[in-house]
C-alpha cells in the first residue's frame, strides 16, 4: 500500500480537486495547480496506478428502488487464520454485494448489500450467509439515509476538503 509520503503538495491538491468534483477537466485542474494538462493527466494516471483513488460511480440505490443493508459478520472463535479471506471469496462475486470490509471490533467483516425488499435480503442471508459455517453471528441493519459520502455533504450538496496529512500542514 502506498504511503502519503509518495505524494507531494501538487498531487495532494489534484486529489483534493477531484474529491470536490470528479468530473473536473485536466485543463481546469492545471490552472489551479500550476501544471500543464499533460502533466496533470500523467499525475492522475500515476495516482490511480498507486491506488490512491479509483474512479467509482456512487449510485443512489434508493432512487432505483433498492434498499441498502449492512451485515455485520462475527466469525467463530478458533477458526483457521485464512477464514476471512475464504468468506470474502464466497461473497465477493454476489451481484447484490456492493462492498465488503475487513474490520476490527464487534464484527470481523462488514458487508453492504442492496435488495428490493426485506424478503429478498433474508433469502440471501439464509441461502448464502448462514451456510458459511465459520460465521458465528450476523447483525443486520438497514441504511436509512446517507448524509455524507467521501467528502460531500449530501444534504447541502457541498463538497468538503479531504483531510490534510500532517506533512502538508
Amino acid at each position: 500500500m502506498p504511503s502519503s509520503s509518495a505524494l507531494n503538495k501538487k498531487d495532494y491538491l489534484i486529489l483534493k480537486l477531484l474529491t470536490v468534483d470528479a468530473m473536473t477537466t485536466f485543463k481546469d485542474i492545471s490552472k489551479q495547480v500550476g501544471l500543464s494538462p499533460t502533466s496533470v493527466s500523467a499525475r492522475i494516471k500515476r495516482l490511480r496506478k498507486m491506488s490512491f483513488f479509483d474512479p467509482t460511480i456512487h449510485i443512489d440505490y434508493e432512487k432505483v428502488g433498492l434498499r441498502t443493508y449492512t451485515l455485520g459478520l462475527t466469525l467463530r472463535t478458533g477458526i483457521p487464520a485464512d477464514s476471512r479471506a475464504k468468506i470474502v471469496e464466497k461473497l465477493i462475486d454476489e451481484t447484490d454485494v456492493i462492498s465488503i470490509w475487513t474490520a476490527s471490533g464487534e464484527h470481523d467483516l462488514v458487508v453492504h448489500v442492496v435488495f428490493g425488499s426485506g424478503r429478498e435480503l433474508m433469502s440471501f442471508v439464509d441461502s448464502k450467509v448462514r451456510t458459511i459455517r465459520e460465521i458465528d453471528a450476523i447483525d443486520i441493519s438497514e441504511i436509512l439515509e446517507a448524509n455524507k459520502r467521501d467528502s460531500k455533504n449530501l444534504k447541502t450538496n457541498e463538497a468538503r476538503e479531504i483531510p490534510v496529512p500532517l506533512s502538508f500542514k
